[in-house]
């Protein structure tokens, strides 16, 4: 009778029964860490996949390419740097904004001469949601598809998970409305990355990413 394996996912639902090659398959592909729970028909018991002798090698072997992609991701890119990649995005933003719409109408007034706010809210609004669309999809796609906008490009610096691997499109989205919350402390979030030896910011917790450098060595000092 054929051995066959059940795993709790990471989402705490049972998934299963497979076979060994298919467990081992889940192990190479990420879905069973060390510490996941598998079952195994004969023994009828929940244990750590780790203790699975027949899951050894595959662990061993994601354990391997961790700790490489790891060792591979460059220092922490420090905040006068991260400083300049932000402000080359929003250049590279503005001169998208400026290419569909033009620059901004001049600021209505009331007839007392005072800016008149109501108008302004009417005549930008629309405008307002359009650019906030392209800000998020700028920041997803180009840190989903390349690890880093066109500022971070420009600085050689790149935006990875904490274990070194590439975040992806929805870890890229889920660090950008994190960045929502950094921006609420009044940039403290994002001041905090002076002060750390990894360089994260709020939003770096958060998400569990890092910004690094692409080459092995460090490009820009700490300010």
């Amino acid at each position: 009778m054929e051995i066959t394996y059940k795993i709790i996912g990471a989402d705490g639902a049972e998934y299963g029964p497979v076979g060994l090659e298919e467990l081992k398959r889940w192990v190479l592909d990420g879905r069973v860490a060390a510490t996941t729970q598998v079952w195994r028909s004969d023994a009828s018991r929940w244990a750590a996949a780790s203790s699975y002798s027949e899951l050894e090698t595959e662990l061993r072997q994601v354990s391997a390419l961790l700790s490489e992609s790891a060792g591979h991701a460059g220092s922490p890119v420090g905040f006068w740097a991260r400083l300049g990649a932000y402000l080359i995005d929003i250049i590279v933003l503005q001169g998208i904004f400026i290419a569909i719409w033009g620059t901004p109408p001049p600021t209505p007034v009331t007839p007392s001469g005072f800016p008149d706010f109501e108008a302004m809210v009417r005549d930008l609004a629309p405008r307002i949601s359009y650019e906030m669309l392209i800000i998020i999809g700028y920041n997803v796609f180009m840190n989903g598809q390349f690890g880093a906008t066109l500022g971070k490009l420009a600085i050689g610096a790149r935006i990875v998970n904490v274990d070194g691997s590439a975040i992806g499109f929805g870890k890229a989205l889920l660090r950008w409305l994190a960045m929502i919350l950094t921006n609420i402390t009044l940039g403290i979030g994002f001041l905090i990355v002076a002060f750390r030896s990894d360089k994260r910011a709020l939003h770096d917790f958060i998400a569990r990413t890092k910004v690094v450098s692409r080459h092995s060595h460090r490009t820009f000092q700490d300010g």
